[in-house]
C-alpha cells in the first residue's frame, strides 16, 4: 500500500470516530469506522468487506443498514458519504495487502469489478474523479485488467470442441421435450437448432409477460382476454427484438461479420441464422403450442402448469431465478444452457468473462437447481476462438455490448445444446454431474472499464467495419 493511500487512511482515523458495533444487526458505518481504525484485519473484516462488496457488485448501491443475513433492513437508507468512499478505500487496502493472503486472480478480478462500480457511487472530494487517490485506484485496475489474466485452459479435458456445419434436415422426429419459451434471440437460436437437427419438441409454452417491459406497468388489461395475449405476444416480441433489429438495419457490415464468425467457427449456417432473425410462427417448430400470460415466474399457473407435465424434460430459454418451488416440482428436470464453463464460470455477462479470462467462449449445459448455475453438469466444453476483424474503436461500447448478445451469445448457447442433443440417444438417458459450490466462481455484471476490454478481445482492427 502506498504512502499516499496509508495517509489518506490516518487522515479519516483522524476525522470519524472509532465506533461501537451494536446487536441490532449490521449497522454499516459502525463496522466501516472499526475497520478504519484496526491496524490487522482478520477473517471478520474481510467477510464484512466481501459481503458489502457483493451487494454493491450486485445491486448497484449500499444500504446503511443489513440483517445478519444481509438482506436489507426495514426502513433502512441508502448508505451516504463519507461511508461510500471509506468502503472503497477500505476494499482497496484489503486488495493492496492481498486479501486474506488469496494468491487466485479470479477473485481479485470479481472484486476489483465490483470496486469499479463502488467507485461510480463515491463522490468524496478526495476520492473524486481527478483526484490523486482515485487516480491510483483506477491505475492499479488498468493495470490488474491488462496484466493479470491467465488464458490458460488447464487439462488436455478441457481442449475446445469443434462441430461439423449445420444446415436443415427434411425429417422430423417428435423428442419429448417441453420448450418453456421466452421471446428473444436466444429462444430463437434454441428452435432453429432444433429444427435444422430435425427435432421437434412435443410442446412449447410460450410465455408471455403481462407488464409492458420498458415501463414495467400492466400492458392491454382493458382488452378481452382473446385479444389481449396476442396483443401482448406481439407487443413483447416488438420491444426484446428491438436492438437486434435496430443493429441488422443500421450496422449491418458489424453485425453481418460477426454472423460470419459464427457460421465459420460454431457451425451454424447463414440460413439457420437467418431464419432465427425472421421470428416464425412458433407452430413452425411444434404441433402443440401454449399461451401462458405471466407477471413473473413466481406466478402459480406457471407452477401448476409445469407439475402436469412431470415427470419429463423441459428447456428454459429464458434469464432470471426460477422459483424453488417450481425446481422442486417431483419429475421435473428443468434444463438450461449457461454461457460459461461450470463450475469455473457462474453468474452474469460470462459470454464476456470467459473472452476475457480464457480468450475464448464456452458453454455448459445443466439441470437448474437452488442457487446461481448450481445444478447438475449435463455437459461443458470451450468453444472455438472467435474473432471479428472490426475495428472496435468505430462503435460505442454499448453498440459491441449489444451486438455480442444478440448475434454471439445465443449461438454460443445453442452450440452446447446440440452438442448435447447430438449425443444423446434419449432425454431420459441424459446423464449429469453435481457441482461443489466451492469449486467455482461466481461473475456479476461487468462494469464498463472491464466491458470495453473483454469486448476488445473479441475484435482485431485489421479489418474496416
Amino acid at each position: 500500500m502506498t504512502a499516499l493511500i496509508e495517509n489518506q487512511l490516518a487522515e479519516l482515523r483522524g476525522s470519524l470516530p472509532n465506533s461501537e458495533i451494536s446487536e441490532s444487526g449490521i449497522i454499516v458505518p459502525e463496522f466501516l469506522s472499526q475497520l478504519l481504525h484496526t491496524k490487522v484485519w482478520n477473517e471478520d473484516e474481510f467477510l464484512f468487506l466481501s459481503n458489502l462488496l457483493r451487494k454493491a457488485d450486485i445491486v448497484g448501491r449500499l444500504k446503511s443498514t443489513y440483517r445478519y443475513d444481509w438482506t436489507a433492513m426495514p426502513g433502512s437508507v441508502d448508505l451516504k458519504e463519507p461511508w461510500l468512499s471509506l468502503a472503497a478505500l477500505l476494499v482497496y487496502r484489503g486488495h493492496c495487502e492481498g486479501w486474506r493472503g488469496e494468491s487466485g486472480t479470479f477473485q481479485a478480478f470479481i472484486r476489483l469489478n465490483a470496486l469499479a462500480k463502488l467507485l461510480d457511487l463515491a463522490s468524496a472530494s478526495w476520492l473524486a474523479k481527478g483526484s490523486a487517490v482515485r487516480a491510483e485506484i483506477e491505475e492499479e485496475i488498468g493495470r490488474y485488467i491488462q496484466t493479470e489474466r491467465p488464458y490458460s485452459i488447464h487439462s488436455e479435458d478441457d481442449a475446445e470442441v469443434h462441430l461439423k456445419p449445420l444446415r436443415f434436415h427434411d425429417r422430423f422426429v417428435e423428442i419429448p421435450l417441453t420448450v418453456l419459451f421466452y421471446e428473444g434471440p436466444i429462444g430463437r437460436a434454441y428452435l432453429e437448432t432444433l429444427y435444422a437437427c430435425g427435432l421437434k419438441p412435443a410442446r412449447i409454452i410460450r410465455l408471455i409477460n403481462t407488464r409492458d417491459l420498458v415501463s414495467g406497468r400492466p400492458a392491454g388489461r382493458v382488452l378481452p382476454m382473446f385479444l389481449r395475449s396476442p396483443y401482448l405476444a406481439y407487443r413483447q416480441q416488438r420491444q426484446i427484438h428491438y436492438w437486434p433489429q435496430y443493429l441488422s438495419k443500421n450496422f449491418s457490415e458489424l453485425t453481418q461479420t460477426i454472423c460470419r464468425e459464427v457460421e465459420h467457427q460454431l457451425g451454424f449456417s447463414n440460413d439457420l441464422l437467418t431464419a432465427a432473425m425472421k421470428l416464425h410462427d412458433l407452430s413452425r417448430y411444434s404441433e402443440c403450442v401454449e399461451l401462458i400470460l405471466i407477471e413473473s415466474l413466481r406466478d402459480q399457473s406457471l407452477k401448476e402448469r409445469l407439475r402436469t407435465i412431470a415427470p419429463g424434460t423441459v428447456l428454459f430459454t429464458g434469464s432470471g431465478i426460477v422459483p424453488s418451488d417450481i425446481l422442486a416440482i417431483p419429475g421435473l428436470r428443468l434444463m438450461h444452457v449457461h454461457p460459461g464453463f461450470l463450475p469455473a464460470l457462474r453468474g452474469a455477462d460470462c459470454t464476456l468473462w470467459s473472452n476475457f479470462l480464457y480468450g475464448r467462449p464456452s458453454a455448459s449445459c445443466f439441470f437448474m437447481a437452488p442457487g446461481i448455475d448450481m445444478g447438475a453438469v449435463i455437459d461443458h466444453c470451450w468453444l472455438p476462438q472467435v474473432k471479428f476483424p472490426i475495428d472496435p474503436s468505430r462503435h460505442d461500447l454499448k453498440t459491441l455490448y449489444r451486438a455480442i448478445y444478440a448475434f454471439l451469445d445465443p449461438w454460443v448457447r445453442a452450440f452446447s445444446l446440440r452438442k448435447v442433443l447430438s449425443g444423446s440417444q434419449s432425454l431420459s438417458e441424459i446423464s449429469a454431474t453435481s457441482q461443489n459450490k466451492a469449486d467455482g466462481r461466481t461473475f456479476h455484471f461487468m462494469h464498463d472499464r472491464f466491458k470495453l476490454v473483454a469486448l476488445e478481445t473479441f475484435f482485431h482492427s485489421s479489418g474496416g467495419v
